[in-house]
């Protein structure tokens, strides 16, 4: 019965949008810009007791936790005494209730398509100019700005109690009515709509007043760092709050505002703590720390003086003109890395946001969508972050949810391994169609993957805004020297002969070089010579050239005395 409610479901939906659809040419244009604007992909941001979501490659259903994304044509679906709540980027909330299936049809920035299949949910329009249509057996159900409502379906009967604002039910006749709030809703059973016999469901209600003053004290606490943050990511920004400062930091020739976490262990790194799994082709970062989601899917991560820092992104994509290169704009990526990798290995490093984003599909600015072709001449030694790399075995990289105590910092030799340090030449080159989803590695080394569930002493100032007010927690940092080859403020430097800004840290005096003329005749010599000493065989040779001066002086002596012309 719950496939039948599916189908039928979804071809209400199909059928209501034919009917609002036309065909110009200007919307096929539209459609194509579409197609590269970046996606949107949502978060699962809480999870009560279990939630499943299908893989429709593998035909199964497969757990999934907190933090895990939500986009294209996703279905989940949550067992008995089970909730789940879901974000989405353009200011839409949905919450599931028990044993309630949904799938994703679309996801734009004004508008949130999906359909309910068996269940009760509950969908917040939070946007002020977007909507929300939901596909159920009785029609399409329209959810305009600043609304909410919940939906309840149970066979073949569907329940629509908005909460706030108006909804619209569309038949799949064509005809619209209108559903106002208060009272109990309206109750459709196939050609038969009645008011609804009861309101909303305790238990139910309660669940969802608990979740929206968690979220009210939550945005308030994250009011501050917020004003640093795009309008999609505000909501959010208690985490950056909890666990983090903001400082004003000297970088690629510029001053910038970037976060910097402060509860982390010393030697910490971003993609470290978590774990990869693959969605729709292209590996995908599940963090563990509380932060992660933003931090790792959003923005990009600098290693500035000594410490690691997140620069968040632009509020649209396409802003890029009149700002420094190391903001990107506003895109969700599944987790901007570098892949390395050898016969033995495999790696990632986080990537500096000038650096290209090698995947699968257009995710967003500064990502490259590679399909069919094998990319060379990427030296690993030109990426910024390269002395950061996590490295790991190749039958490791799915193993591990913190890889912090699983990486492998001294392979057994770099040209087994095939990585090329900063001081070497390039043993090996990147291929981004090499990451390890790339048919890298093969089955039997690296075993399944599992999905998306499976469970400074340095001196410092206080700098203002332009306003000339200090922003909370602000911190700039002095000018400071730091070898990662980066444009820093310049500071003074000793005279020795440094191996590079690129190349590490070590440095080494310049040494006397002997002539290369003494070296070249000491290998013309017997072998049984070769073990004089240099200053002797010098003095050999000065010895030598005196003896033949002095010839040459008594034979032009001998000519002087002989009659002339």
């Amino acid at each position: 019965m719950k496939t039948k409610i599916r189908i039928c479901s979804v071809l209400v939906f199909i059928f209501i949008s034919l009917i609002f659809a036309t065909s110009s040419k200007g919307m096929s244009n539209e459609r194509e810009d579409r197609e590269d604007a970046p996606a949107l992909v949502g978060r699962i941001s809480h999870v009560e007791g279990t939630l499943f979501g299908y893989d429709a490659e593998q035909s199964q259903w497969y757990g999934k936790t907190e933090d895990s994304p939500f986009g294209f044509n996703d279905r989940l679906k949550t067992e008995q005494h089970s909730k789940a709540e879901i974000l989405l980027p353009n200011n839409t909330w949905i919450r599931l209730g028990q044993e309630t299936g949904i799938e994703l049809f679309s996801l734009e920035d004004q508008e949130t398509s999906v359909g309910l299949d068996y269940g009760k949910a509950r969908f917040i329009n939070r946007g002020s100019n977007s909507r929300i249509t939901v596909a159920t057996p009785a029609g399409q159900v329209s959810a305009p700005a600043m609304s909410a409502l919940d939906i309840s379906v149970e066979e073949a009967s569907v329940h629509i109690l908005p909460l706030s604002g108006s909804a619209f039910l569309t038949r799949i006749n064509g005809s619209t009515l209108e559903i106002r709030p208060g009272a109990n809703g309206i109750l459709v059973d196939g050609e038969t709509i009645v008011a609804g016999r009861e309101g909303t469901d305790p238990a139910w209600n309660d669940w969802n007043i608990k979740r929206d003053s968690l979220w009210a004290g939550r945005i308030q606490s994250g009011a501050r760092s917020a004003e640093y943050l795009p309008p999609p990511l505000r909501d959010q920004a208690h985490v950056l709050q909890e666990n983090g400062i903001w400082e004003r930091v000297y970088y690629e020739g510029e001053y910038g505002y970037f976060w910097r976490p402060i509860h982390v262990p010393p030697g910490w790194s971003p993609f470290s703590v978590g774990r990869w799994t693959l969605w729709y082709g292209d590996h995908v970062w599940i963090p563990a720390e509380p932060f992660g989601y933003v931090t790792h899917h959003y923005g990009s991560w600098v290693f500035a003086h000594g410490r690691w820092y997140w620069v968040p992104p632009l509020p649209s994509a396409s802003i890029a003109f009149g700002h420094p290169r190391w903001r990107i704009g506003f895109a969700w990526y599944p987790g901007r890395v570098a892949w390395i990798h050898s016969h033995l290995h495999v790696g990632w490093l986080p990537l500096a946001p000038y650096e290209p984003y090698y995947t699968h599909r257009h995710w967003g600015p500064r990502s490259v969508a590679v399909k069919n072709v094998h990319i060379t001449g990427i030296h690993v030694q030109r990426y910024a972050n390269i002395d950061h790399a996590v490295v790991v075995a190749r039958e490791d990289l799915y193993r591990h949810d913190n890889y912090r105590n699983h990486r492998t910092t001294n392979p057994k030799s770099r040209r087994e391994s095939g990585f090329s340090g900063r001081n070497q030449r390039p043993e090996q080159q990147v291929n981004p169609l090499g990451t390890p989803v790339n048919r890298q590695i093969s089955p039997a080394d690296r075993g399944t993957p599992r999905r998306i569930s499976d469970k400074g002493s340095h001196r410092e100032r206080y700098f203002r805004r332009e306003d000339g007010e200090k922003p909370h927690g602000s911190v700039g940092r002095e000018r400071s020297e730091v070898s990662n080859g980066h444009r820093f403020a310049p500071v003074p430097r000793n005279n020795n002969i440094e191996s590079g800004g690129n190349r590490g840290r070590e440095t080494f005096r310049q040494e006397r070089v002997q002539p290369r003329a003494y070296e070249r005749r000491s290998e013309s010599l017997h072998p049984s010579e070769r073990r004089q000493s240099l200053p002797n065989q010098v003095k050999k040779d000065r010895a030598a050239n005196q003896e033949r001066q002095e010839l040459k002086r008594s034979e032009k002596g001998d000519r002087g005395q002989g009659p002339r012309a």
